[in-house]
């Protein structure tokens, strides 16, 4: 995988997200600052990795102040990266499937009505790199934190944990469940355009 098919994937994904009927210039970022204290004591309570991504913005709005050291990693060791520090050190095939996922979820995503987007979450299972420069597993929580005011997609929170599963190096499996426990399963196909692409097939909703 090289460097501009991932950036032609990651382009692609933003131009999805573009399609929605966006409120953008409505957004009250002062639920953002409200958030913050909730969201840095649960990265406390239970030393998990939480940060926040704005969707209209293309950034993180919110890291949680242990961002990067669960990994082993100092603030001077990120502290000249960019947004994207522990995205650098997945490892290159899981972030090839993580790309691709996220480029399959937005268009179920599309597919949801409002509640439906509340509902869900997206559970990943893959490989990073820690300071000792070796793989460990970890697991990943998407979901909905805001909608904007058309119930379009606007904050997303990522809660990233480090697997008990460590013995296991194969890719991890993803799923996408509803908050009541409900699994969906997921069906990967692979699609070559000219640009390396996997459309997941949600079996449950005949996609």
């Amino acid at each position: 995988m090289t460097t501009k098919q991932i950036t032609n994937i990651q382009e692609k994904y933003f131009q999805l997200l573009q399609r929605q009927n966006s409120s953008a210039n409505k957004l009250d970022y002062s639920i953002v600052e409200t958030h913050k204290p909730n969201l840095q004591q649960l990265a406390d309570l239970g030393n998990s990795v939480i940060s926040v991504f704005d969707v209209f913005q293309k950034k993180h709005v919110f890291n949680s102040s242990n961002w990067g050291t669960i990994l082993g990693y100092t603030y001077q060791d990120i502290e000249n990266e960019d947004d994207y520090f522990l995205d650098s050190k997945i490892h290159p095939d899981d972030f090839l499937l993580l790309l691709q996922n996220a480029l399959s979820i937005i268009k179920l995503f599309f597919k949801f009505s409002t509640n439906e987007k509340l509902e869900h979450k997206l559970v990943s299972e893959y490989r990073i790199l820690n300071a000792e420069n070796n793989y460990v597993r970890v697991i990943e929580q998407h979901q909905v934190l805001e909608l904007d005011t058309k119930g379009n997609l606007w904050l997303s929170l990522s809660i990233l944990d480090i697997s008990p599963n460590q013995k296991n190096m194969d890719d991890g499996l993803k799923y996408l469940p509803k908050r009541n426990g409900v699994m969906i399963s997921i069906v990967l196909e692979y699609i070559d355009n000219g640009l390396v692409e996997a459309i997941h097939r949600a079996i449950v909703f005949g996609l």
